[in-house]
């Protein structure tokens, strides 16, 4: 009986497999659905854009506005995030370095670390 329900279940509803990007983009934490909204709308933008060979200037200004504060959100989720993982293994050293490691081979730039800790001393 449960065989036969797997068998029916997995025809008609088979589990989806993620690509590489979307394995990439579900992995990190500190993007919220709210950015994860604002990335696809920041690319129907930019498939807008380029659909023509002769871009608009009116569409080419206003993916460039999208773009620019979605890249400043993103930065400014990464930091707030960061912070919040320093504040809670503040006490715990082993889980501090950790964090650390994973600021830094996230591929983060220094310019993060920076920030990260000018605003935990200012906090």
């Amino acid at each position: 009986m449960l065989a036969s329900f797997e068998n029916v279940l997995n025809k008609h509803a088979p589990l989806k497999t993620l690509s590489k990007p979307q394995e990439h983009i579900k992995s990190e934490t500190w993007l919220a659905k709210g950015l994860l909204k604002s990335i696809r709308t920041n690319n129907k933008l930019y498939t807008n854009l380029h659909r023509k060979y002769v871009p608009d200037d009116q569409k080419c200004a206003e993916f460039q506005k999208y773009r620019n504060k979605l890249n400043h959100l993103i930065e400014k989720s990464k930091v707030s995030y960061y912070i919040q993982q320093i504040e809670i293994s503040n006490n715990n050293s082993s889980l501090m370095w950790r964090t650390i490691k994973n600021i830094l081979n996230k591929g983060c730039k220094y310019k993060y670390i920076y920030r990260i800790f000018k605003m935990k001393i200012v906090h």
